[in-house]
């Protein structure tokens, strides 16, 4: 199935429009960037002539979930989306709905980075600095959720080297320009016990990069790479993704 044109994002109507005409049953996912994540699922539902349908944004995933109504009857979709913020508020109880799965972790480099066992391919002294880059990130990142779970906008892709330059402490300059005079301890150490689920999945892989691809190391990585080697290890929480598409397109 194509939308027949290159595009990054798609609006909701494109999407419906393409799904009216089809009959073949269709996983829809967020970005094309996961695109050669989340094909092989297509791959394992060869038989049942699955289309894979990248829609280039969560927003629209949601919109064309919301509008599902409009889509025939006997066609059988399943749509995937990251967590993002509902990671830390919860799933809204509109999209708490079987055909809408979500990510275990924020996103699904989070699932990739733990069923992958990702941190595996540092050696010990760079586990060692990864996780005290983590530990001063996390003081930011909790700041950061307990204002989301407060109710207020914050940004959260800010470039990790202005929050944590590489090996050092949070950066003092960074704080004060988002108005950060302190941290939530208790919110922090509940964060960090289970970071690699909960931490922005794209800092995540940022953060281990900066030692995979440290000068004079023999082997370097690419995001693309660490994401093939997550999802070709297929560990439980990708599994239990595709148990549930499973269970909405063999049975609608």
């Amino acid at each position: 199935m194509s939308f027949g044109r290159d595009k990054s994002t798609y609006t909701a109507d494109e999407v419906i429009a393409v799904l009216q005409r089809t009959y073949l049953p269709t996983i829809i996912t967020e970005g094309k960037d996961d695109y050669f994540v989340f094909r092989r699922l297509e791959g394992y539902f060869s038989p049942l002539q699955v289309s894979l349908l990248p829609v280039g944004s969560k927003g629209c995933a949601l919109s064309v979930f919301d509008r599902r109504e409009e889509l025939p009857q006997n066609l059988r979709v399943a749509f995937i989306v990251d967590k993002d913020n509902w990671v830390f508020v919860g799933i809204p109880d509109q999209y708490r709905v079987e055909s809408l799965i979500t990510t275990d972790g924020y996103s699904i480099e989070n699932d990739l980075f733990v069923d992958g066992n990702l941190c595996s391919l540092m050696h010990a002294d760079e586990f060692e600095s990864f996780s005290r880059d983590v530990a001063e990130y996390m003081k930011w990142y909790s700041f950061a959720a307990s204002q989301i779970m407060g109710g207020m906008n914050c940004k959260l892709d800010h470039p990790i080297d202005v929050i944590v330059p590489r090996g050092r402490s949070l950066n003092a300059a960074f704080q004060a320009s988002v108005g950060m005079d302190s941290y939530p301890e208790d919110l922090y150490a509940s964060l960090m016990s289970e970071y690699e689920r909960v931490l922005r999945g794209k800092s995540l892989i940022l953060l281990l990069l900066r030692y995979l691809n440290a000068k004079g190391r023999p082997a370097t990585y690419r995001r693309a790479a660490l994401l093939e080697i997550g999802a070709a290890r297929s560990g439980d929480r990708m599994n239990a993704i595709r148990e549930q598409v499973a269970t909405l397109l063999q049975t609608g």
